[in-house]
Order: structure tokens, then C-alpha cells, then sequence
């Protein structure tokens, strides 16, 4: 498992894009590793790296799994059916990145006078199945710990998920030669699962699953199934 640079405590890498940077180190660490090519896995966003890793590295790429639904937030497409304060922070962090920055910072502010339980019931308002999810006591400890790692690193590793988020990665689909796997939970927040089958799903190489039973928090909603996908693609995949 890699951590993207800015996460896990490790530096980030100033100056370069999020999703370039990510992509970088994970065809460094192949490389040092000497592993590919190989099958990637990515959860929700992250995936968008692996997926431009595989377009221009096919050498170390055999297929990219995704675990959970990504969306680009400066994709028309995808745009239009956002709430608008979403909306608005896509088009800040290309347009005033310094005005996200100051939005980060104010959200940590109240993130530390409410607390992270307060900000989890926030952030899945809108999937009642993330929420039940999260009603209980193991999955909950286990997002607050995340969470908490992710505040600790400060505004920079808020900024860079939101580049993920906003990263048309529909263009890396269009030349990549890969196989993309995309699985994403049928209840996620807003509508998710029908914008990625309605836009993506006549793709060259993409395969979307839908699961009926899962949400945002898939990995812990389908945790065997989401075992048995792996080990399917790594089979798959194999050569």
C-alpha cells in the first residue's frame, strides 16, 4: 500500500499537480520494486493517478481496480447534477486556489470545535446507507482515525483530494489501453453510480459494477466482495 505524497506524513510534492505527483510515485515505487507490470488498486479518488499512470506507463500497468466511484467535478457533464457550493469549490481550487485554502482552513477551525463525529455526519448527510454504516462502533473508530490523520496533515492534503476530485480523468480513460474496473456502491451520494453508467459505461476497457447494497463506504459494506474483486482482477489480469 503507498500513500500518495502530502499523506501518510510524508511530504508533498510542491509545485506539481496532485494527480501527476501521485502518479509519479507510484511508477517510482514499481520501478524500485521492480513488480510490473502489475494490477493497481486505487479507493475512490486516488484511482484517477493509477489511471493516468496507466495510460502513459502500459509497461507497468496490467489494469487499474477501482474501489468506489470517482467523479470529476469540472466535468459539464458531471457539473450540473453537483450541489453548488461543490460546484463552486472546483472551479476555486483551478481559478483561486489561495480562496480554497482559506475555506480549508476555516472548515478545520469548526472540524476542532465540533469534532470529527460531527464532521462525518456531515460529510454522508446525503446517503442515509453511508450513514447507518457508520452508526457502527468499529467502522465509525476506523473513519474518525482516518479522518484524523488527514487533519493532522493540514490544509495541503484537503487541497490535494480536492485535485483528485477535480482531475478529467475521462480524458486518461479515452488513452488508456489498459482495462479500467470501476466498483461503486448503488446508494452513493449524488447519484454516483447512474452519471459513471450514463457517461462512461460505451468506454473502451471500462467495466463499471454496480452494487446493489453499498454506498460511499463500500470497502466497509461489501468488505468479502470487495476481497473477491481483487483477487479477480489480479487473476484476470495476470497474462
Amino acid at each position: 500500500m503507498m500513500h500518495r505524497p502530502g499523506h501518510g506524513y510524508s511530504d508533498p510534492n510542491e509545485g506539481v499537480d496532485s494527480v501527476i505527483a501521485s502518479s509519479v510515485a507510484a511508477e517510482a515505487l514499481l520501478e524500485h520494486l521492480r513488480i510490473g507490470p502489475c494490477t493497481v488498486i486505487g479507493v475512490t479518488s486516488a484511482a484517477t493517478a493509477l489511471i493516468h499512470l496507466a495510460r502513459y506507463r502500459p509497461d507497468l500497468v496490467r489494469g487499474v481496480l477501482c474501489l468506489g466511484g470517482v467523479l470529476s467535478l469540472n466535468a459539464p457533464e458531471v457539473a450540473e447534477h453537483m450541489p453548488r457550493e461543490v460546484r463552486m469549490l472546483g472551479r476555486l481550487r483551478k481559478l483561486a486556489p489561495w480562496a480554497v485554502n482559506l475555506i480549508a482552513l476555516a472548515g478545520q477551525r469548526t472540524m476542532r470545535q465540533k469534532g470529527l463525529d460531527w464532521y462525518l455526519q456531515r460529510a454522508f448527510t446525503d446517503s442515509q446507507y453511508d450513514l447507518d454504516t457508520l452508526r457502527d462502533p468499529e467502522t465509525m473508530a476506523l473513519s474518525r482515525n482516518s479522518c484524523q490523520m488527514l487533519f493532522a496533515q493540514g490544509i495541503k492534503a484537503w487541497a490535494s483530494d480536492l485535485d483528485m476530485l477535480s482531475h478529467c480523468w475521462h480524458e486518461d480513460l479515452a488513452e488508456c489501453d489498459a482495462p479500467i474496473r470501476m466498483i461503486v456502491g448503488r446508494h452513493g451520494q449524488y447519484n454516483q453510480a447512474e452519471l459513471l453508467l450514463r457517461h462512461h459505461s460505451d468506454s473502451p476497457g471500462f467495466e463499471l459494477e454496480i452494487i446493489e447494497d453499498a454506498a460511499q463506504l463500500i470497502m466497509y459494506q461489501q468488505p468479502e466482495l470487495i476481497a473477491e474483486r481483487i483477487s479477480a482482477a489480479i487473476s484476470d489480469w495476470r497474462g
